[in-house]
């Protein structure tokens, strides 16, 4: 079981306290706090040079659905993977659901972080600590903002994965 619980709470690295709240998965050290962007993001608890991998599909902590599958949840679950959960490629009916602080990366389009390949996020460039980790959602869902209520975020570039059904 992924547990969130407040950076106050537990023993802090070396590079300091932070902010929001801790989830030590990820290949890289990261903490969820208030988004300019929206709602909750991903952060940098570090400097991280670019080319550096920051996320990896690991079976372990990304989950594999399909659509049918999701649709048939009991509510509060099925909103949850909405919200999300995003497919492994364009036009898969196979979503993923990751139960680490992944699911809290922001879009943007000027990213951080790359997703060219769906198995692995790379910085595409330095990134500061404390600066929000994004990608670009139609990098690996060019779909994405042609979702019902998706065309008010895409004409100002933020959005959250689920800011309506996605199904």
């Amino acid at each position: 079981m992924i547990r969130l619980i407040a950076a106050d709470d537990v023993p802090q690295p070396i590079t300091g306290r932070r902010p929001g709240w801790t989830c030590p998965v990820l290949l890289i050290d990261t903490y969820v706090a208030p988004s300019a962007i929206e709602g909750l993001g991903l952060f940098a608890a570090s400097f991280i040079p670019k080319g550096t991998p920051l996320w990896k599909f690991d079976s372990r902590f990304d989950l594999l659905f399909e659509r049918s599958e999701i649709a048939a949840f009991p509510e509060a679950q099925r909103q949850l993977m909405e919200r999300y959960s995003y497919p492994v490629s364009s036009g898969s009916s196979v979503m993923i659901y990751e139960t680490d602080n992944g699911r809290f990366v922001n879009h943007s389009e000027a990213p951080n972080m790359g997703c060219a390949d769906p198995t692995l996020g790379v910085a595409l460039r330095d990134i500061e600590a404390g600066e929000e980790i994004t990608n670009d959602y139609a990098e690996f869902w060019p779909e994405y903002f042609q979702l019902p209520g998706m065309e008010m975020f895409a004409a100002n570039g933020a959005v959250k994965n689920g800011h309506s059904s996605r199904f």
